[in-house]
């Protein structure tokens, strides 16, 4: 099963939710931003996470964006500042 790189944005006003969210991205992938994370996953398990989060979110008022990157457009990502995965201070493990 080939995989893909992703990027995954969400937008989630309900921070019980968001942290639900937050905590299946995590699994999958790593936060580059506060609310953007990047995976390498296949179609299949894409599938999965996001009718997980479907469940977890209002669609009313949340979102949540998948943005397929290519191998070509990857390489082509302008990074700048801190290129290392997000973690604010709540979210560090010690």
């Amino acid at each position: 099963m080939s995989k893909r790189k992703y990027m995954i944005c969400y937008d989630v006003s309900d921070d019980k939710d968001r942290n639900k969210v937050v905590k299946e991205l995590l699994k999958v992938g790593i936060r580059t931003q506060y609310s953007v994370f990047e995976t390498e996953i296949s179609a299949k398990k894409l599938k999965i996470v996001l009718n997980k989060l479907k469940i977890i979110i209002n669609p009313k008022t949340d979102s949540i964006i998948v943005y397929p990157l290519s191998e070509k457009t990857y390489k082509k990502v302008i990074r700048v500042g801190n290129n290392i995965s997000y973690l604010p201070i709540d979210d560090i493990f010690v």
